[in-house]
């Protein structure tokens, strides 16, 4: 999830924009399975000399990747967001990690199926 905002402040569901594939991320979020989330301007305060593109990124994920491969992550969000007049200043990205178990998928736990790609990267 892509959340772009003031993380400071906890606004009410209805200043709540949800879409995907829409607005000026649109060439990201084709390539990715995300949804965006926007708030309002004033709804979060701004950590200490950041601008109003600050950006904070929550990805959901399933635990077991390398510190060498979020290293890449981090790196690639921050290059991936730079047409979009973001500097690696205003980018901040936030793993949330869950066990596979913890994943429903078909019906089943995500750590008793073959998901067809590897975590342990």
């Amino acid at each position: 999830m892509i959340t772009a905002g003031r993380p400071d402040k906890r606004p009410s569901a209805s200043p709540f924009r949800l879409f995907t594939g829409r607005g000026q991320f649109k060439p990201l979020l084709a390539r990715c399975c995300i949804s965006l989330v926007e708030q309002d301007v004033d709804a979060f305060l701004l950590p200490e000399g950041a601008g109003e593109t600050f950006s904070l990124i929550e990805i959901v994920l399933i635990t077991g990747r390398s510190l060498e491969a979020k290293r890449r992550l981090y790196a690639a969000m921050v290059e991936e967001l730079a047409p979009f007049r973001l500097g690696p200043d205003e980018v901040r990205v936030i793993l949330i990690e869950s066990p596979a178990e913890n994943w429903g998928l078909r019906g089943r736990p995500a750590s008793e199926i073959d998901l067809g790609f590897a975590i342990d990267v």
